[in-house]
């Protein structure tokens, strides 16, 4: 299959599509069994001619058996998100606002001076000790 849209190889037990996008065309090798998405636009009919209708009638149609492999994703680990703080109501309505604003400002000031995932390396650190 070949067109403006892309490129489709099936050799043996692997494939390779590309496929246009924006600056570049992208290559992607992948193992078979393998499942492909298509985009809007490919479902535009294509008519066939009358000699390809009449030699269609006359190839015979071959039947393939399939047997599913492993995939190919392995899971290495799974852990949950860590635990969130528990949220605190500061008032009601637009009384509110103010005492909000104010613990916005105090908490953005503490994110300021600690580096980026400090705290979520100290949780990790506490819980491995525990």
């Amino acid at each position: 299959m070949r067109d403006h849209r892309g490129h489709l190889e099936i050799d043996g037990a692997k494939g390779v599509a590309e496929r246009e996008i924006e600056g570049g065309v992208e290559v992607v090798e992948f193992p078979l069994p393998a499942v492909l998405t298509t985009d809007k636009g490919l479902n535009e009919p294509r008519y066939p001619a009358l000699k390809g209708i009449m030699a269609a009638k006359k190839k015979p149609l071959e039947v393939k058996t399939v047997s599913l492999g492993g995939g190919g994703l392995e899971l290495l680990a799974l852990t949950p998100p860590p635990e969130r703080k528990e949220g605190k109501i500061v008032g009601e309505g637009a009384a509110a606002v103010p005492e909000l604003v104010r613990l916005l400002r105090e908490e953005a000031k503490s994110c300021e001076q600690r580096p980026r995932g400090a705290g979520a390396a100290r949780r990790r650190a506490a819980q491995s000790v525990a």
